[in-house]
């Protein structure tokens, strides 16, 4: 690991376990070398020596804040139209894209392992290049498939002259498509379905080289996705472009080329999530959406009880929990 080793009292800024991050460094340096901005970001936050790892500031020999990290993140945007920049699609260098993510993973701000593993997933106990494990993906699903129960579902047959003007309809039916979309997408990757959530093509997931598809070093390189796994960036792609159908001053949606647009969202939101480069779930433990006017808005006391406190919690006066948060009341 060269002169980087992990100091005896880690930084109060660092979130993540003494062995995690003793595992995720040591990979990370093996990717990028000592000498890269990677080294450097590592090197950075535990000790506060050596240059800033974008800005290219002096160290001050005392680890940064958590402030200073959060700004050396941001720092020097490749494209003040890209946000956020340390996204993997917009930073063009990819030894500055990882240092990038280093400084948010360490800190807690993002779940992005920062590695180009094509399996790094298995240093959190994930599959794949995902940040959250089976259980996780598993647990907002239910979430989500909750949330349509208690909340509404799309009408069974949509008219088509409808089902081309998607922003005219009512927020209950927004909500309904996000987490269709989002539970088309964990199905998917769960391997519950081989149908792709977008494309609603049979495209199974496996975790071994796909037999069809080849990734280009460039694309390698941007996504740290590898055979087998390039489905479903392409997928999230489709998604990306479905989103936009509809709009105003846009053409009218085709709802046979695309899920409705809140559905492509959904898809996006829940692939963002389950890869660590968002912290908000597709949905929350209410069952609720983007578009659905949470409860728990209005500060649900539920969580800090530890278990659902029924109609005694401000946030849920007119519904329960979802399964997950009733079945802890038995125990109380």
């Amino acid at each position: 690991m060269d002169d980087i080793r992990l100091p005896a009292e880690l930084p109060a800024t660092i979130t993540r376990a003494r062995p995690l991050i003793d595992a995720v460094m040591a990979q990370s340096l093996r990717e990028q070398g000592p000498d890269s901005r990677t080294a450097d970001a590592w090197r950075w936050v535990l000790t506060g020596h050596g240059p800033a790892p974008v800005s290219d500031g002096p160290g001050t020999g005392h680890p940064p804040g958590l402030d200073e990290i959060t700004a050396e993140a941001r720092s020097d945007p490749p494209d003040e139209c890209s946000w956020p920049p340390w996204r993997h699609a917009f930073d063009p260098d990819p030894d500055r894209q990882q240092a990038r993510r280093v400084l948010r993973w360490l800190t807690g701000a993002a779940d992005a392992i920062p590695l180009l593993d094509l399996d790094r997933g298995q240093y959190v106990g994930a599959r794949l290049y995902f940040a959250r494990t089976d259980d996780e993906l598993r647990q907002v699903r239910d979430w989500a498939q909750h949330g349509i129960a208690q909340h509404g579902d799309l009408p069974a047959d949509i008219p088509r002259w409808k089902a081309e003007r998607p922003w005219h309809w009512p927020t209950s039916w927004f909500d309904a498509a996000w987490l269709h979309g989002a539970i088309a997408y964990l199905d998917w990757i769960l391997g519950d379905t081989q149908i792709a959530p977008v494309t609603r093509q049979p495209k199974p997931i496996a975790p071994g080289p796909h037999p069809d598809r080849r990734v280009i070093a460039g694309q390698r390189r941007m996504y740290g996705v590898g055979a087998g796994r390039y489905d479903i960036e392409e997928e999230v792609t489709h998604a990306k472009w479905g989103s936009w159908q509809g709009h105003e001053g846009e053409e009218p949606a085709d709802p046979d080329e695309y899920p409705p647009p809140q559905w492509c969202e959904g898809v996006v939101q829940a692939h963002d999530w389950a890869t660590g480069e968002d912290g908000e779930p597709p949905a929350d433990h209410h069952g609720c959406g983007a578009y659905y006017p949470c409860p728990g808005d209005r500060r649900c006391s539920c969580e800090a009880a530890g278990h659902c406190l029924r109609g005694q919690c401000p946030a849920c006066t007119d519904r329960i929990c979802n399964a997950g948060w009733t079945a802890l009341v038995e125990n109380y």
